[in-house]
This record gives structure tokens, C-alpha cells and sequence, in this order.
């Protein structure tokens, strides 16, 4: 009987704490996403898919259909505040909260779709410029793949 006096109180504070993080991850996920950032973001990938794989083309609008469903800002909110709380106490949720309602906070927040693409393009041209030397590794690999399996295939 002691120890559920002693437990109860813990648990019951531990609880609201939990609470409070996620009600602050909760405030961040829903300021950063105040412009529909998210949503932007996510078609912003799909255009560099398109870029990147232009074979996708003639299915941009189903592959469009299928984010908005699942990869909508709503389908993934609580995945999102879970990200937070996993990785942020109570109190550094809150200074996060407080930055982006910052007038800095706020700048970023607007900025991170346009930030977001920017840095795919970046990614998407170094890629492009170093192609050759990428098939080049790709297929020595695929070289050293075979022999290992023609090497195993002579040791049975």
C-alpha cells in the first residue's frame, strides 16, 4: 500500500510531463506548418522526383493523388510531434516553440519549403556533374559483385 502512495504521485507527474511535451511538440508542428509548409514541402520533393526520374511523368497525377492521401500534413501530424518528443525534453521543446514564434522563427518557417527545393537542386546537380564517375563505381561493384558470387559458386 506504501509503495502505490509512494508510485501513484511519480507516475502521475511523469504523465503530465509527457503531456506537456507533446502538447509543446504539438505548438511547433502546427506553427511550422502555419503556411501549409508541409504540404508544400512534399510537393516540392515530388517535383525533384520528377526531375530526377522523369520516367514518373506520366504518373505525376497518381503519384500527386497518393501524397495528398497519406503524405498529407494531417496524415503525419502525430508522427511529427512524436519525432519532437523523442528527441527534445519538455523545456527544449519550448525554446523551440519560442523561436519560431520569434520574428526569426517566423522568417525561417516561410523560408523552409523554398530552403527545402534549393537544397535538393544542390544535391540534384552535384549528383548530375559526377554522374560518370558514379556508373563507373557503380558498375566496378557490380564487377567485384559477380566474382564473389563466381568464386562461391567454385567453392561448392
Amino acid at each position: 500500500m506504501k509503495l502505490r502512495k509512494i508510485l501513484a504521485p511519480l507516475i502521475l507527474a511523469a504523465s503530465l510531463y509527457a503531456n506537456e511535451a507533446h502538447d509543446e511538440a504539438e505548438q511547433i508542428v502546427n506553427t511550422i506548418n502555419a503556411n501549409n509548409n508541409y504540404d508544400k514541402i512534399v510537393n516540392q520533393l515530388l517535383r525533384v522526383q520528377l526531375q530526377v526520374k522523369p520516367q514518373l511523368r506520366p504518373f505525376e497525377d497518381v503519384l500527386r493523388d497518393f501524397f495528398s492521401k497519406y503524405i498529407n500534413f494531417d496524415s503525419i501530424k502525430e508522427d511529427l510531434i512524436n519525432l519532437y518528443t523523442s528527441r527534445f525534453t519538455t523545456d527544449e521543446l519550448k525554446k523551440i516553440r519560442k523561436f519560431y514564434e520569434s520574428d526569426v522563427g517566423k522568417k525561417v518557417i516561410t523560408q523552409l519549403p523554398q530552403i527545402s527545393y534549393e537544397s535538393n537542386q544542390i544535391g540534384i546537380r552535384k549528383v548530375k556533374a559526377h554522374q560518370n564517375e558514379l556508373k563507373m563505381m557503380i558498375q566496378q561493384r557490380v564487377e567485384e559483385i559477380k566474382e564473389q558470387q563466381q568464386n562461391m559458386q567454385q567453392q561448392k
